[in-house]
C-alpha cells in the first residue's frame, strides 16, 4: 500500500513535468527530440520558469525520495514518509492551480481594460 502510493505520487509529479514539456514543445521553446533524451532533472531545469516554484526548488529531494520509495524503501518507511510527500505534491498542485487562475484573471482583466479604454475613446 505504501509503495503503491509512491507510484501514484510520482506519476502526478511526472505528469506535471511532461505536460509542461509538451506545452514548451508546441510553443517551439524546446525540441521534442531533446526533451525525450533528457533525464528528469534536466527536464525540470529546462522547464524551470514553467513549473511551480516548490517543484523546481525541491525536485531533487522529492523525486529522489519518490524513486527510492518505489525501488528501495520498505513498506513501513514508505508509510512513515507518505504524509510529507503528499503535502509536497498538494502544495505543487495548489501552486499550479493558482498560476492557472492568475493567468485567466490577468487575461480577463486585460481584455476588460482594453474594452473600457476603447469605449472611452469613442
Amino acid at each position: 500500500m505504501g509503495i503503491g502510493a509512491y507510484v501514484y505520487l510520482r506519476r502526478i509529479f511526472e505528469s506535471i513535468v511532461f505536460e509542461e514539456g509538451v506545452n514548451a514543445i508546441s510553443e517551439g521553446k524546446i525540441s521534442e527530440g531533446d526533451f525525450r533524451k533528457m533525464r528528469m532533472n534536466d527536464r525540470i531545469v529546462a522547464l524551470k520558469d514553467r513549473l511551480p516554484s516548490f517543484l523546481y526548488e525541491h525536485h531533487t529531494e522529492l523525486y529522489g525520495i519518490l524513486s527510492k520509495g518505489i525501488h528501495e524503501l520498505d513498506e513501513n518507511e514508505c508509510l512513515d514518509y507518505y504524509p510529507v510527500l503528499y503535502d509536497c505534491i498538494s502544495l505543487i498542485l495548489d501552486e499550479r492551480l493558482a498560476q492557472r487562475e492568475k493567468k485567466l484573471i490577468t487575461k480577463n482583466a486585460a481584455y476588460a481594460l482594453s474594452k473600457i479604454a476603447k469605449q472611452i475613446r469613442e
